[in-house]
């Protein structure tokens, strides 16, 4: 039984430093309303898309208390860091941001929104595992 104990304790602690060292190293910017309207786009003065950025991103709506947002947070940070140089992550708290995930239909939690540079954001609800983020990421914003 005690070594069922350390052994649960060896990856318990595993697990709480490798999510530690992602979100130590993670590019997430976490933005508000007006520094969405400002890098990403004015959604007040336009009524269509017209995307300001300048790499492809992705857009988590999320919360705090959300159980599914947690468990891709460690995700997007870690996807963050590996395609740093071809892609932007943002996060907007949802809680925090009402107008905004209200205008973009935040209903259901986590929204992730892909924005290539070309074309529509594509809408995703809820948690995907990382090889789907990273594949939507591939296929959707990179075109590959």
């Amino acid at each position: 039984m005690k070594t069922v104990i350390k052994i649960f304790a060896a990856l318990t602690m595993l697990f709480a430093t490798s999510s530690f060292v992602a979100a130590q190293n993670s590019l997430v910017k976490h933005i508000n309303q007006d520094e969405f309207r400002a890098q990403i786009c004015d959604f007040v003065q336009s009524a269509t898309w017209q995307y300001k950025g300048k790499k492809p991103c992705v857009i988590d709506f999320y919360a705090t208390w959300c159980g599914p947002c947690r468990t891709i947070s460690p995700f997007l940070d870690k996807l963050s860091v590996k395609y740093k140089d071809q892609i932007d992550v943002y996060k907007i708290d949802v809680d925090k941001n009402r107008d905004l995930a209200q205008a973009f239909g935040a209903t259901s939690i986590p929204l992730l929104i892909f924005v290539p540079m070309n074309g529509e954001p594509q809408a995703n609800r809820g948690a995907l595992p990382e090889a789907e983020l990273e594949n939507a990421i591939k296929t959707v914003l990179l075109k590959k």
